[in-house]
C-alpha cells in the first residue's frame, strides 16, 4: 500500500493549534480506570497536573500543564522529529479469546481478538484538537455513521434500527461485513479525502487539522 506524500502546499498550510483552556477541560472530562497505552500513563496522571489557584504546590508542579500544553502544539504543528511520530501512532495490544476454552469444540483452535489500547496522552491532545471542529465534521460525517463524535453511538444505531423495523414489518435489515471492512479498505484513498476536508475556517482563519 502506497502512502501519499503531502504536496509541498499541503506541508506550508497553517496547522490548527490546541487552546489551552480546552486542553484543561478535556483532561477533566476524561474518564478513570481506562486502559494505559504503550507509557502506561492513566487519565489520572494527566488530571493531577491541573492544579487549582489556591493549590500549595510549587511552581514547578503548577507548569507541568503548561510544558503540556507547549508539547502539544509542538505534536500537532509537526514540530517534533519523524521518529517521534513513529512512536506516537504505537499502540498497546491484548489479545481476548472470543471463546471460553471450556465451549470449544474438539480440534478447534482459539480465536483471539486484538484490543487496542490507545496512548493516554494522544487520544487526549487529539480530543483538545478536534474540539473546535466537532460540529463541523459532523455535519460532513452524518448521518451516516455513529462513531464520530457520538455518546453511545452503537446503542443509537441499534436502536435506530429497531424502530426502523417495527414501523415497517415487512423491511428485512441484512449485515453486508462479511469481511473485516476496516482491513479490507484503502486507507490511502481515505487519507486523499481528508486532505481536501481538513481546513476550517475557525476564530476567522483557514487551519488544517491534518
Amino acid at each position: 500500500m502506497v502512502i501519499p506524500s503531502p504536496t509541498e502546499a499541503q506541508w506550508n498550510e497553517e496547522r490548527a493549534g490546541i487552546d489551552r483552556e480546552i486542553l484543561g477541560t478535556t483532561i477533566m472530562s476524561l474518564k478513570s480506570q481506562v486502559s494505559p497505552g504503550l507509557s502506561g500513563f492513566c487519565y489520572e496522571h494527566l488530571q493531577a497536573i491541573l492544579f487549582s489557584e489556591h493549590s500549595k504546590a510549587d511552581r514547578l508542579a503548577k507548569s507541568a500543564f503548561d510544558e503540556l500544553h507547549s508539547l502539544s502544539n509542538d505534536i500537532v504543528q509537526g514540530r517534533l522529529p519523524w521518529y517521534f511520530y513513529q512512536i506516537w501512532n504505537g499502540s498497546s495490544l491484548t489479545g481476548l479469546n472470543k471463546k471460553d476454552a471450556a465451549d470449544l469444540e474438539i480440534n478447534e483452535i482459539i480465536d483471539c481478538r486484538p484490543i487496542c489500547k490507545g496512548e493516554a496522552i494522544k487520544k487526549v491532545i487529539t480530543k483538545a484538537l478536534y474540539k473546535p471542529y466537532m460540529n463541523k465534521i459532523k455535519a460532513g460525517c452524518e448521518p451516516s455513521q455513529f462513531s464520530l463524535g457520538k455518546n453511545g453511538g452503537g446503542s443509537q444505531l441499534i436502536m435506530a434500527i429497531t424502530l426502523l423495523l417495527e414501523a415497517n414489518p415487512d423491511w428485512v435489515i441484512i449485515a453486508l461485513d462479511i469481511l473485516n471492512a476496516f482491513n479490507e479498505i484503502q486507507q490511502h484513498s481515505i487519507l486523499e479525502e481528508l486532505w481536501k476536508t481538513s481546513s476550517f475556517d475557525h476564530y476567522g482563519t483557514t487551519t488544517s487539522v491534518i
